[in-house]
């Protein structure tokens, strides 16, 4: 499928995302459409069709490589300094205030960390907005990828349909008169542009000529490692991945597995 765009059919209107949390069971035409915006990813070659030639990293000793890099987006919030920090050190450097405040030692060590990351040809970025209000209904995948010069593959995790803070179908109210007047406004919606999805963008130098997307058959469960606890996916008795999760910084272990002690095996 191809990149994403304002007037895309594949997407539900704003309308369809209403009926999807008003719904337990949707339609069996929505719960199609919603099956496939969740398997079938978004892909973008148009650098490759304009002829823009891949350039991998040149490591001493070693030649050309291919250097995969992985970061959290944070959802776009910060898209200018994202993206400043995927292509530009020094601009990276100019807009981030922190950068101020480390001493040299560790200055030395973000810039070496920023020329790693900006010479990356496979970046893989988690937790992408597309059409989110919180990140001004940006297409932040799409955008990247065009400062980037690079194709990229979009692929849904979810969708956020909550009727308070995302789709505003619903009022909520706040003791203080003037913060609940203010309220609704804070929490209003452009339903012509709001799409809803959060999920994963590889992008790549090269185009991309195969492509899917798929959940995990199996379930999580949580496994206990001497004071700290972690959630294991698995596809029948197959471990598939594994991760320490902190959900209380501070508290210790009894105290989170309290906090976990009504989790259950799901299925994912």
């Amino acid at each position: 499928m191809g990149a994403l765009g304002g007037a895309d059919s594949r997407l539900l209107s704003f309308d369809e995302l209403v009926a999807l949390f008003s719904n337990v069971r949707p339609s069996v035409a929505l719960e199609s459409r919603l099956n496939a915006l969740l398997t079938t990813p978004f892909v973008c070659n148009a650098p490759a069709q304009a002829g823009i030639a891949p350039h991998p990293p040149d490591v001493e000793k070693l030649g050309p490589i291919l250097r995969v890099a992985f970061c959290n987006t944070e959802r776009g919030l910060n898209f200018e300094l994202i993206r400043s920090l995927l292509s530009d050190p020094a601009e990276f450097g100019a807009v981030s205030k922190s950068q101020r405040k480390l001493t040299p030692a560790k200055r030395e060590l973000v810039e070496l960390q920023l020329r790693t990351l900006r010479d990356a040809n496979v970046p893989v970025l988690n937790e992408v907005d597309v059409g989110m209000k919180r990140t001004e209904y940006r297409d932040v995948a799409r955008d990247l990828a065009t400062a980037l010069h690079m194709n990229y593959a979009y692929a849904v995790e979810f969708i956020e349909v909550d009727p308070i803070f995302e789709l505003g179908t619903e009022q909520v109210h706040l003791p203080d008169p003037q913060q609940d007047q203010q309220l609704p406004e804070d929490l209003k919606v452009d339903r012509l542009r709001y799409k809803g999805l959060h999920g994963t963008a590889r992008m790549s130098p090269v185009s991309d000529r195969q492509y899917s997307s798929f959940s995990l058959t199996g379930w999580l469960r949580l496994v206990w490692k001497g004071d700290q606890s972690r959630y294991e996916t698995r596809t029948k008795s197959r471990l598939v991945s594994a991760e320490t999760i902190h959900r209380e910084n501070r508290a210790r272990g009894a105290a989170r597995r309290t906090n976990d002690a009504d989790r259950q095996p799901i299925s994912t």
